[in-house]
């Protein structure tokens, strides 16, 4: 895969198959640590899946008709795992300042 389009294939792609790990990781091609598939409305199917190279992929699947039909009913979101941890800290002034660093 080179680019996020085609990523986006891929889960849809995904779509076809029985959402198993075994389909996932052939599909693309990383190892599958963990994956959860829920129904949080009812046409709607989200699919978690965490790869061993730390990417976590949410994938979405509308089931309405019209969506389908346009090509549009897939979405996508995909995060870094990392164990890395941040504090922010806030000063009140007249102009606002932040800074950053990592622990």
């Amino acid at each position: 895969m080179e680019t996020m389009g085609d990523l986006l294939e891929k889960v849809k792609e995904f779509a076809t198959k029985d959402f198993s790990k075994d389909d996932a990781e052939k599909l693309f091609g990383w190892k599958v640590t963990d994956m959860v598939a829920r129904n949080p409305e009812e046409n709607k199917t989200t699919i978690t899946m965490t790869f061993e190279n730390g990417l976590v992929l949410d994938a979405f699947y509308f089931l309405h008709p019209a969506l389908a039909e346009l090509g549009d009913n897939t979405e996508f979101t995909i995060r870094l795992k990392t164990d890395l941890t941040s504090r922010i800290r806030y000063t009140s002034s007249t102009q606002p300042t932040s800074t950053a660093r990592a622990i």
